[in-house]
């Protein structure tokens, strides 16, 4: 069976939802490649941080094999602008990162920052390898998802077309879509604590995964009759060896979203795909290719069922 050929003139029939999960977001690039090359390209796509990330790419016009090659060129020298000062002093002081009585006197109270990174330089990044394009220019329609941080409220960017698609069927979300993508990228992968929040307009936006980690939600909300979505859960470890406040964060912020996950995902996806990695903490760069090769194979061993989703949304009238 060509799938291709099913799709080709179904449109919206497959949609994709991709999650966050920090460097194990490498999952998403090996379920392109698995997709893709059976004929099985979205029309539809929504990602939250890591997710977020690859989406943008593919939805730009990346390859699955190009997005690969521009995340192993990426290194921690592009991503590295520390917000040093007293209260990051103190902050790593506070951690156990240098000792307590060099960083704090009693004399004075820092100002602590908004995070232990700037994302100046994640942004400048992000805008370059996305050409500066916004929403309506891209190839594939696509959703992003951040968190506005002193409401709490669920913040969408899209193009103008998406919005007008969505904002009725998606009561209570803040929908911006005068941004371009880079700056929506920069937003929702603003993991707290680590990265500053984005400042957009007179909203401090952070991490979509706070409120929509898998915004498969999203993907029903568009119209796709196949809603496809890759949870990469909260594990990041299993072993016992998170070693850091960093990976502590990363894990509570992911352990705290994950019922709310379940319970969305249950109500909008058609199939979730679990990549199931958890041994790639923070900065494992080497293990990339070892994440995208399980998201690969996830998804072969799924194709059966996707197939099968694919076949009887196209019989329905």
């Amino acid at each position: 069976m060509d799938i291709f050929q099913l799709t080709k003139g179904k449109s919206p029939l497959v949609g994709l939802a991709l999650g966050g999960g920090g460097l194990r977001g490498a999952a998403h690039i090996g379920v392109l490649k698995t997709l893709q090359s059976e004929g099985i390209v979205p029309d539809f796509l929504a990602g939250t941080s890591a997710g977020s990330v690859i989406a943008g790419l593919f939805a730009t016009g990346y390859t699955p094999e190009e997005i690969e090659s521009l995340l192993s060129a990426v290194t921690p020298g592009e991503l590295w602008d520390p917000a040093l000062g007293r209260g990051f002093l103190l902050l790593l002081g506070l951690t156990g990162f240098l000792p307590l009585d060099t960083t704090f006197s009693p004399r004075w109270i820092p100002h602590l920052p908004l995070g232990l990174l700037k994302g100046e330089k994640l942004e400048r990044l992000l805008l370059k390898v996305t050409r500066n394009q916004y929403f309506h220019q891209l190839r594939l329609p696509l959703a992003v998802v951040a968190t506005e941080l002193n409401t709490g409220a669920e913040v969408i960017f899209c193009s103008p077309q998406t919005r007008e698609k969505l904002a009725s069927r998606l009561p209570g979300r803040i929908f911006i879509t005068n941004q371009p993508l880079g700056v929506a990228l920069r937003a929702s992968t603003a993991i707290p604590g680590i990265f500053f929040p984005k400042q957009v307009g007179n909203r401090l936006l952070v991490d979509g995964g706070l409120k929509n980690n898998v915004p498969a939600v999203i993907v029903k909300a568009w119209g796709t009759r196949v809603v496809l979505a890759v949870d990469l859960e909260f594990a990041s470890q299993r072993d016992d060896r998170i070693g850091n406040f960093l990976e502590v964060m990363i894990q509570t912020t992911d352990i705290m979203g994950q019922t709310i996950t379940d319970l969305q995902l249950a109500g909008a996806a058609d199939y979730v795909l679990y990549p199931q990695i958890y041994d790639m903490s923070l900065l494992a760069l080497d293990k990339i290719p070892d994440a995208i090769k399980r998201g690969a194979q996830v998804t072969a061993a799924a194709l059966p069922e996707i197939k099968d989703l694919i076949q009887r949304a196209q019989a329905l009238p």
